[in-house]
């Protein structure tokens, strides 16, 4: 690339949906498009429209060819995305200048990066062989291996074609689909990206999370563990948890679960390991592989990595793979038709666990690469629209009320850039006949303000960090005396004192044991996630009752206060040493009116 021109990795993601609820079969081909440019906190979010729609492929069936049926839906498949990735070909090798959310003109380089899909897409994109490998050159005997096989490069898979065509007329389908499986392709003689620059199959198809971590874990794992504890003792254990606040409590089990979700798969990864320890058939090897399962997970999932948090997915990944054969020892690898065991782990989506590792080094994170994304554009660009038409001729409809759609947005974002404009000009007006020195000071002023009124309106009232709390408080003027022995704190009156002292609190807060405090049992936090200071985690609510007569032990939540010491990661972390355990009291001082002056005690 010349010096000073920009790189724009293109993403695209596609996937088939249904329009039709309950009654009818209509259904969609989406493609969706954005640019690695963004952040992917940005791009993961459909309210930012930070993705577009590009086109529909058709979905056709082929009723007069059964046997090459699925062939030719495939061509048909690379035949569309060629057409309309055709801009891109011209454009990645020799540039096109482009202007910038500023007006500036650069030379630009679109070059298709990524590419987000399920297995089913990512062997059709790659034109790889059913049970085969989309990103390398595994078949299906080697799938369950814990070594990785070569790459799927863009040359193995141009050789591969060229030797079957010596072998095989295109023109004649069934003969070249016989002898393109031999070489592990599908048939499909002209792949879309064969005149793309720069294309790279085996970092373009990139591992998701979705379907390959969390769907594996549901088809698989979670199979296998339910065979070897019972239903019966599983849905037990989980009716045994205590409900807790920000956990969801499966009150009569999962085995009446029909339909599942993300959400059942990650709410039961997080209880799964502790429910299922102890029972007769959980021996530690078993635990030892589900926990090493479990940690390539989660350590998957991470937001941002270096080279010790590569080394325990590669150890998560070594152990897993070093103790998955007691799965076939205890019978529980099982097939769906025959009740037999299968005494190899040739799955696909195994084969993808090696691939999270070079490709997180290669393209970064794996969470911004998941399908997620592409199921929540589907709600926007694809079923939204279908309800706005008369179900006959859906796709053109649909196409105009996109097009629609985005002129309105377009008109208020113009309408808005227009407001802003005139305000500045208003200023500019009202501040001229002031000096220039005040001029700026007022200027810098107003624009903070500004910057952060659009702040809370980007952010929303319910995304701003902080603590809420009731108006009102569940105990009015409660003597601190009589607040430690209720909540069991003995040490509290000198607690309270200490902090009185370092704040510097006025005098009239001084003496809280004789006026009387204001006490809060429960209050609602929401905090940055541990790894991204710019994005929010769930709001969670933190109770602290004090020992009743139906309540003899109190019900406190556990809350982990992090030091400077720490690292934030929780990778390295540092013993605590816990002296007492104390209750978490929201509290007001003493003649506070305000319910900003809350002051949390441990």
């Amino acid at each position: 690339m010349p010096e000073g021109s920009t790189l724009i990795p293109v993403i695209l993601g596609s996937d088939k949906t249904h329009l039709t609820v309950l009654a009818g079969d209509k259904k969609a081909w989406p493609v969706y498009l954005s640019i690695g440019n963004l952040k992917s906190t940005i791009c993961n979010k459909p309210s930012n429209h930070a993705w577009v729609l590009i086109g529909y492929i058709p979905i056709v069936k082929f009723e007069d060819h059964k046997d090459i049926c699925g062939t030719l839906e495939n061509r048909l498949f690379h035949q569309c995305l060629t057409i309309i990735l055709k801009p891109l070909v011209n454009a990645g090798e020799a540039g096109v200048v482009l202007a910038d959310s500023s007006g500036n003109h650069r030379h630009c380089y679109p070059i298709l990066a990524a590419y987000l899909a399920d297995y089913p897409e990512q062997i059709l994109l790659n034109i790889a062989a059913q049970k085969n490998s989309p990103t390398t050159t595994a078949s299906f005997h080697d799938l369950g291996s814990h070594i990785t096989s070569p790459p799927r490069t863009r040359q193995w898979i141009v050789s591969r074609l060229i030797q079957v065509r010596q072998l095989a007329d295109p023109n004649d389908v069934p003969n070249y689909l016989k002898e393109a499986k031999k070489l592990g392709l599908n048939g499909v003689d002209q792949p879309f990206w064969l005149e793309l620059p720069r294309y790279q199959p085996e970092l373009c198809i990139a591992p998701d999370i979705l379907h390959g971590l969390h769907r594996f874990w549901r088809d698989h794992i979670l199979k296998w563990t339910r065979f070897l504890i019972g239903d019966k003792e599983l849905d037990k254990r989980l009716r045994a948890l205590q409900p807790m606040v920000g956990m969801r409590h499966f009150k009569i089990g999962i085995s009446h679960l029909s339909q599942w979700t993300g959400r059942e798969d990650r709410e039961l990864q997080r209880v799964l390991l502790a429910v299922i320890a102890g029972a007769p058939k959980m021996t530690a090897k078993v635990m030892r592989n589900l926990r090493a399962f479990h940690d390539f997970l989660y350590l998957s999932q991470y937001r941002s990595h270096n080279d010790v948090t590569l080394s325990y997915m590669k150890k998560a990944l070594r152990v897993f793979h070093a103790t998955k054969n007691i799965f076939i020892v205890t019978g529980a690898r099982k097939g769906k038709k025959k009740n037999s065991v299968i005494p190899h782990f040739n799955i696909p989506k195994m084969a993808a666990l090696s691939q999270y590792l070079s490709h997180i080094r290669e393209m970064g994170t794996s969470p911004q690469f998941s399908t997620e994304i592409t199921e929540n554009c589907h709600q926007l660009m694809a079923k939204e629209p279908f309800k706005a038409t008369n179900r006959r001729d859906y796709e053109v409809q649909m196409c105009r009320n996109l097009d629609r759609v985005d002129r309105v947005n377009l008109m208020e974002e113009l309408m808005e850039w227009i407001k802003h404009a005139q305000r500045q000009d208003t200023i500019e007006t009202n501040l001229h006949p002031f000096p220039a020195a005040y001029r700026e000071l007022a200027k810098k002023a107003i624009q903070d303000i500004s910057d952060a009124e659009l702040h809370l309106v980007r952010r929303g009232p319910t995304q701003r960090l902080g603590v809420w709390a009731s108006f009102e408080p569940h105990h009015r003027r409660k003597n601190i005396v009589a607040i430690s022995h209720a909540y069991k704190i003995p040490d509290l009156p000198k607690l309270v004192d200490d902090f009185i002292a370092r704040e510097a609190i006025e005098p009239r807060h001084r003496k809280p044991a004789q006026s009387g405090i204001d006490i809060w049992d429960r209050f609602r936090i929401k905090l940055s996630t541990v790894q991204d200071e710019d994005e929010l985690a769930q709001a969670r609510t933190v109770e602290a009752l004090a020992p009743s007569a139906g309540r003899p032990n109190g019900h406190c939540h556990c809350i982990l206060v992090a030091t400077p010491e720490a690292q934030p990661t929780g990778l390295d972390g540092k013993n605590i040493s816990i002296n007492h355990c104390h209750c978490l009291l929201i509290c007001r001082l003493p003649d506070c009116t305000s319910t900003d002056d809350f002051s949390p005690l441990v």
